[in-house]
């Protein structure tokens, strides 16, 4: 039996095709597939820019906490819209994919992974509203960035180094230093800390709270994970700095402007200046001394106890960074003759 076929080229130059058995049903057919969402007029004259300030604003933002928010807005406005922002989520064809991740080459894995997922979400959100029929992102053809995230540790002799001119700084200085150098703690879990977390007599230090940035103002939540909530101990080096310190009530490091509430984020990045003009940091963050207290503790530490210190939520982290006793220790292994009487 013969069918009839009916086409039509829509404004954005996408050719839809329908069949039927008569004309009158092929046209038929053709009306209903332009009319019942499959392909929405809407994606004729919503970019993606559009759609995606409407999906953050809506969708993002109230289900995530404000620094994750802000990292968005700063995947979208630096690496996505400048590429693509201003297509039609329609004309949006995976070259055009290809080429933004090609233009962050320079860039970490971890990086355009992050990009990826913010793109991803945007488009299974507009497959759900009918906009386009299907998410390109999902892909597999797609080349990425294999550079791995840099993680240099400094060494222990610039450590040492550092350790030294500890007494050139002021006392909160100190204490964001110390905490950073000693604990290796994450730079919103030292911002949120209070005396009442730190436990003098039995040399701990209670991880509950990290601060994170809303506009430079600061909130207080929960740490990144559960595994955040945790002990760490506190050794000579670092009790000397707390025991040392007069006022022990309130944020362990004062914001000097307001005391009742934690460092602003414009107060954090001062305090690191200042920090940083009076010692020598050999280029380091406070991220780059989490990962050096990591490095340096490696050595006397199983993984499972490593983990618990620094919080990961997921042992194949620790593993993944800090895999060298873990070999040691396989190793050794070997030379053990367990059948021995």
């Amino acid at each position: 039996m013969s069918r009839f076929k009916a086409k039509i080229t829509l404004p954005n130059g996408e050719i839809v095709n329908c069949t039927g058995k008569t004309i009158s049903d092929a046209f038929a057919n053709l009306l209903a597939k332009c009319t019942n969402g499959l392909v929405s007029q809407q994606a004729v004259s919503q970019s993606l820019k559009e759609y995606g300030d409407n999906w953050f604003k809506t969708y993002h933002v109230p289900k995530v906490k404000p620094n994750t928010a802000m990292q968005t807005k700063l995947h979208l406005e630096k690496h996505i819209y400048p590429y693509i922002g201003d297509k039609q989520l329609n004309q949006i064809t995976h070259d055009d994919v290809q080429m933004l991740y090609n233009n962050m080459s320079l860039l970490s894995k971890s990086s355009v992974n992050k990009v990826r997922i913010v793109l991803n979400q945007i488009f299974k959100n507009a497959v759900e509203d009918g906009i386009i029929a299907t998410n390109i992102i999902d892909s597999k053809r797609y080349v990425m960035s294999k550079k791995a995230t840099k993680r240099d540790a400094l060494s222990k002799e610039h450590v040492q180094s550092i350790i030294y001119q500890l007494d050139k700084l002021d006392d909160d200085e100190k204490l964001f230093l110390g905490l950073a150098i000693f604990t290796g703690m994450r730079r919103g879990e030292i911002i949120a800390l209070m005396w009442q977390d730190i436990d003098l007599e039995k040399r701990l230090i209670h991880v509950q709270h990290a601060v994170t940035y809303n506009m430079n103002r600061p909130v207080i939540g929960n740490p990144k994970s559960a595994a955040g909530i945790r002990f760490i101990s506190i050794n000579a080096h670092l009790l000397s700095i707390l025991t040392s310190t007069q006022e022990r009530t309130g944020f362990v490091v004062k914001n000097r402007k307001d005391e009742s509430i934690p460092l602003t984020e414009t107060g954090f990045k001062r305090l690191w200046e200042r920090i940083s003009s009076k010692i020598n940091l050999y280029g380091a963050t406070p991220h780059v001394f989490r990962h050096t207290y990591a490095s340096l503790m490696e050595p006397y530490t199983d993984a499972k106890t490593l983990q618990s210190v620094m919080g990961h939520a997921d042992i194949s982290t620790t593993l993944n960074r800090y895999t060298h006793p873990i070999l040691d220790n396989i190793t050794a292994l070997g030379k053990i003759d367990i059948f021995e009487t």
